[in-house]
């Protein structure tokens, strides 16, 4: 077990929601740390890359936390490009998370919006959804296999 670094609490703080914080924390700290392959030596600091990259596939998600952590056991460079990490020594440094609360707040405020307003004004319903970068729901195009 691996204590986790301030930045990685940061990072888990802003994507999990905060029911399941604590969860991935433990799944962190307890498979995803000094158990890794080659990482026997490493501190949380030195461990920040991998578990970023963990959590930032797992898009606040625990199950697909956990499916990540499982592909980081097996080979933990498939997770750092999977991310988008393998590159750099620093580019995990530059990933913030949107904070999921503020989104769930955003969400609150649209659904409240529909109800009143859906409907009555059109215009001002593109403009409203335009402001808050929520784009409108467009169902899949279909694309025939070759």
């Amino acid at each position: 077990m691996s204590e986790l670094s301030p930045a990685t609490w940061e990072r888990l703080k802003l994507i999990f929601r905060p029911e399941d914080k604590e969860k991935a924390a433990s799944i962190l700290m307890n498979e995803c740390g000094t158990n890794l392959p080659h990482l026997e030596n490493s501190t949380p600091e030195g461990l920040e890359r991998i578990r970023f990259a963990v959590v930032k596939m797992s898009d606040g998600n625990i199950r697909d936390l956990q499916y990540m952590v499982y592909v980081a056991k097996r080979d933990w460079r498939d997770v750092l490009g999977k991310a988008g990490f393998a590159d750099s020594f620093t580019t995990h440094l530059e990933w913030v998370p949107k904070n999921k609360d503020l989104d769930g707040k955003w969400l609150f405020i649209y659904k409240i919006y529909c109800l009143l307003f859906i409907g009555r004004h059109p215009l001002l319903h593109i403009l409203f959804l335009f402001s808050i970068k929520i784009k409108p729901f467009r169902f899949p195009t279909m694309i025939p296999p070759s």
